[in-house]
């Protein structure tokens, strides 16, 4: 399957969803503006009915703004927008994210390269875009996990930066307009892709993007709702990914939630051996992750790092244990209702 092509070159939709941010939108747009200028591709921001005027970014940026008449979601704002795509290949960011090279003449370049190539996966740079302990930690965590990825295929679908072929998002019907916040739908989205194009979606470690980094409660919030909505999408699908998502992370996740219950039970029966127990284990599982934290920002960032892993760990396990608890009482209903 080729793409349409014109005098060797591709019309690249970029399609940003919005809600409000507005200062961080024109971050986005100007750093497009800046870097792209020689590029052939159209800009369009779909407005998902905020509570703040975009019409002069429109003029600034010469953007295609759309406004929709009630808040939806980004899965229905994006679906949207490439509805209104002239490209022939999409190209969606999030609106916390900059750039500082020329992303639209990469990506089709790296498509015209490889035709048979549906969708590029660009990762986060390891700076956040907003300073403070907590997005500082976030940008290398989501920086280190991709790292050697370089060309490996993958089965997720990249929203905060990410291609893919205009035709294939109408095959495929494009995002699940069920989820309304920004939950899983990048996920549920590459797992139809990856069923009939399993070597389409690769990730590209050159296609890199600084991002706006949640701060702790928000952090916490995000990490909860989507882990207990993967759990209901895992069920479906019966099988793990590569990064992230992946057997190896939960392996992980599950020795720090043991690692907190460990420091618990030993404050309560003063058999402190218990945490030696658990976090020798631990250790050995996370040795690479904490070398890389030290080896960038030093012994007291790692100290700081260790104690919010534990925490976000926590979380997920407890969003486990919920979504669980929701997929055993739906069994127990459909086996009521039979009997």
């Amino acid at each position: 399957m080729s793409l349409k092509r014109n005098n060797r070159r591709l019309v690249v939709s970029i399609i940003i969803p919005i809600y409000n941010r507005y200062e961080e939108l024109k971050k986005l747009l100007h750093s497009i503006y800046t870097h792209c200028k020689e590029s052939n591709y159209e800009t369009i921001v779909v407005d998902d009915y905020s509570e703040v005027d975009f019409q002069k970014l429109k003029e600034v940026y010469g953007i295609k703004l759309i406004r929709l008449k009630k808040n939806s979601g980004p899965s229905v704002a994006r679906n949207i927008g490439a509805s209104n795509a002239t490209g022939d290949l999409l190209l969606f960011l999030d609106s916390d994210v900059v750039v500082d090279f020329d992303v639209v003449s990469y990506c089709e370049k790296k498509h015209l390269e490889n035709p048979q190539l549906v969708s590029i996966f660009g990762i986060y740079k390891k700076e956040s875009i907003n300073k403070g302990f907590i997005p500082e930690y976030k940008a290398l965590f989501d920086h280190y996990v991709f790292l050697g990825k370089d060309g490996e295929f993958t089965a997720i679908f990249n929203t905060a930066s990410g291609t893919i072929k205009k035709e294939v998002f109408k095959e495929f019907a494009g995002f699940a307009e069920d989820y309304k916040n920004a939950d899983v739908e990048d996920i549920e989205f590459g797992y139809r892709i990856v069923k009939k194009y399993p070597q389409g979606i690769q990730y590209d470690l050159g296609f890199q993007v600084y991002h706006h980094f949640p701060y702790l409660n928000t952090l916490l919030k995000n990490y909860y709702r989507r882990t207990y909505e993967w759990i209901l999408l895992l069920k479906k699908r019966k099988k793990m990914d590569s990064v992230c998502t992946s057997s190896n992370e939960m392996v992980k996740r599950f020795l720090s939630t043991c690692n907190v219950l460990a420091i618990i039970a030993a404050a309560g029966s003063h058999k402190w051996y218990l945490i030696l127990f658990s976090i020798l284990p631990w250790l050995a599982a996370m040795s690479d992750f904490m070398g890389y934290l030290l080896k960038e920002r030093g012994c007291w960032f790692l100290l700081k790092s260790v104690a919010v892993y534990h925490l976000e760990s926590l979380v997920i396990s407890i969003a486990g244990m919920h979504s669980l608890f929701t997929l055993i009482s739906n069994k127990i209903k459909v086996c009521l209702r039979m009997g």
